[in-house]
């Protein structure tokens, strides 16, 4: 039997933060590099240690030349998989106090995360042809992501707020940390079937629902 999604019928922040305190931590990405913001991010909010995510995709890109792989190529996108090994190299060379996992979670577990200051769940989302999820930045009702081909984006979950809404009514409560902005004043929003759908979206050797947490001991 399914398990039963438990929605939280009140807003919730991660770590408590409000909308801009977690929007401040955007960074405009450069490349195919998104992977690297989310887990920046996350790491910098977890222990408060600072990363520059550009700095780490090249030298991630450096030691894909030295056969140490931990992304599909050079430039390009990086598994679920490949972003636990990414959070391990970093907290190895930097002898950090976090740890990682990743796991085909459900939604009840986003909720507790979220909940929890001392895990950051980092997103994977992923689609196929003309069926990307629309993302709209705070209450604005232009899609950011729209496009027809197949695709996949990884962002840093901020927020579930089952009141925040566009400027039209239509209803958004999944926010996240994303970097297609420098800092701004808002998070990036989808609605829940936007949001489920392309989570759930199963893709050979990454499956549905690809869940990395990072968390501090």
């Amino acid at each position: 039997m399914p398990e039963q999604i438990l929605y939280p019928t009140f807003s919730t922040f991660f770590k408590g933060l409000s909308e801009s305190e977690l929007a401040d931590h955007q960074r405009m990405q450069v490349g195919n590099s998104c992977t690297f913001h989310a887990i920046t991010t996350a790491i910098k909010l977890v222990i408060n240690f600072s990363l520059d995510p550009q700095e780490l995709s090249d030298e991630i890109d450096h030691l894909w030349w030295r056969f140490r792989p931990m992304r599909v190529f050079p430039g390009w996108a990086v598994t679920p998989h490949q972003q636990v090994k990414i959070v391990n190299y970093v907290r190895d060379k930097y002898m950090l106090p976090i740890q990682v996992e990743s796991s085909h979670a459900n939604l009840n577990t986003l909720f507790d995360n979220l909940i929890t200051p001392q895990k950051a769940s980092i997103i994977t989302l992923l689609w196929g042809i003309n069926r990307a999820p629309a993302i709209y930045y705070g209450t604005s009702t232009h899609d950011y992501n729209a496009g027809f081909m197949p695709a996949g984006h990884t962002m840093l979950l901020g927020s579930y707020d089952p009141f925040h809404t566009l400027q039209d009514g239509t209803p958004t409560p999944w926010g996240m940390v994303n970097s297609w902005i420098n800092h701004g004043n808002y998070l990036f929003w989808l609605t829940d079937e936007e949001f489920t759908r392309a989570w759930h979206f199963f893709l050979p050797f990454v499956g549905p629902n690809p869940l990395v947490t990072i968390s501090t001991f």
